[in-house]
């Protein structure tokens, strides 16, 4: 009888054992099951919010294509550049439970850094450059957040090292700083030698911050003011720096480093006077480069006409997807271009980056 009684005992232990190892097996295998489900739905509005980006990327190149059949300059009084008419524009793309937002930049309203140095393999200043980025640098820097390496000539020296070609280890002047410097850093690593292809590769250049580069909430650092991208040779499909800046697209420290510091107070009236409306229609003929001098204050002001322009074939396409509460932002920066014996007309994709 005791004998049985342990047998019992013993079938009903197991029993417990197997129920509580299939319980503990079917919440396993169900928490996979959810787990996979979720992973599967937060991958397939990846796919499907990368998709409603890049739709809102071709819709901003046509915006583009069609900008250019109908105007010869750039100017941030287009369609383009108008927010509340990019966004009629998305409104057409219909998407269940999700929404595309886009916005158009011009590159060429910023500062091109690779423009610093002359030629592909320069190993010397662009003056006109060097004094554009001395400006820009000196009124982006206070004061008193300088010390040995932030002030703008350093700043500039280091940049400059950094992009030459074909000079060894010369360091330019007391504060530039070339591959003897960087490999003495942890981690090391060398100096560049050629023209920087992303523009985040100037926080590895002695001087600059993240700070700097990102800027505060006070301030918008240099990413927002400078580019790597330049211009196409006519016909060609090689990019060269001529450095020129559409002064219709320029933003406000942009278009202060274009001036000598005295009109660093007056900056305001420029754009001003190029968004002047009467009614609807823009008053102001921005075609031609010079317009700045028709504004109370420049008419004796002075710029190189080899440091402005009023077009522009480069341009920053950001466009953003929303989707059931997620965000994907896709960026683009790409190229217009019109073939001369056709007069087609299309964009080429020079940069396409997702976060």
């Amino acid at each position: 009888m005791q004998h049985l009684r342990n047998n019992q005992g013993m079938a009903l232990l197991i029993t417990l054992t197997v129920t509580t190892l299939l319980i503990i097996t079917a919440l396993e295998l169900n928490r996979r099951m959810r787990s996979a489900v979720m992973i599967s739905a937060s991958g397939r509005d990846q796919v499907t919010m990368l998709s409603m980006a890049s739709s809102g990327i071709h819709m901003a190149m046509a915006f583009l294509v069609h900008d250019k059949q109908n105007t010869p300059i750039d100017s941030a009084n287009e369609d383009w550049a108008n927010h509340v008419k990019t966004a009629a524009i998305m409104d057409t793309m219909e998407f269940e439970n999700g929404h595309v937002t886009v916005e158009i930049s011009d590159e060429l309203s910023r500062i091109q850094v690779n423009a610093l140095v002359e030629g592909p393999d320069g190993q010397n200043f662009n003056m006109l450059q060097q004094q554009l980025l001395y400006r820009f640098l000196d009124l982006q820097i206070p004061p008193e957040n300088r010390d040995d390496h932030t002030t703008p000539q350093a700043i500039i020296n280091s940049i400059k090292d950094w992009i030459d070609y074909g000079d060894g280890d010369a360091v330019t002047g007391l504060s530039g700083a070339e591959s003897d410097y960087y490999r003495s850093l942890d981690p090391p690593y060398s100096s560049a030698n050629s023209f920087l292809t992303d523009l985040t590769d100037l926080m590895r250049i002695k001087g600059i911050t993240e700070n700097l580069y990102f800027g505060t909430f006070e301030k918008p650092g240099l990413s927002r003011y400078l580019t790597v991208f330049g211009e196409f040779e006519d016909g060609g499909e090689k990019m060269i720096y001529p450095g020129k800046i559409n002064i219709n697209t320029a933003e406000a420290p942009v278009l202060a480093a274009l001036f000598p510091p005295e009109y660093k107070d007056m900056i305001d009236m420029l754009i001003d006077f190029r968004t002047e409306q009467a009614g609807g229609p823009f008053i102001h003929n921005l075609s031609d480069a010079t317009w700045y001098r028709r504004v109370p204050g420049f008419s004796m002001a002075h710029i190189d006409p080899g440091l402005i322009t009023t077009s522009s074939d480069i341009f920053r396409i950001k466009a953003g997807a929303l989707l059931n509460e997620k965000h994907l932002k896709l960026t683009a920066v790409v190229h217009r271009q019109k073939a001369p014996e056709t007069g087609k007309i299309w964009c080429n994709v020079l940069s396409w980056q997702i976060k």
